[in-house]
């Protein structure tokens, strides 16, 4: 399964961001990984979440 995530300059925050980032997540979780943890605030207006895979591998996703 091919994945696309289209990353914006940070003054495009705001819900259409939030909402793509919740596709992504979506999409990662239909194709079989798990969630690994957060979301995390790593710094002003900064959140990762982070999923393993099912080799292993941990994928973060950021965004506002």
């Amino acid at each position: 399964m091919l994945l696309t995530a289209v990353f914006l300059p940070r003054r495009y925050g705001g819900t259409a961001v939030q909402a793509a980032r919740r596709r992504v997540r979506e999409r990662l979780l239909a194709a079989g990984c798990e969630h690994h943890r957060g979301p995390l605030v790593i710094g002003p207006g900064r959140r990762i979440a982070q999923l393993r895979d099912p080799f292993g591998t941990v994928v973060g996703i950021e965004g506002p």
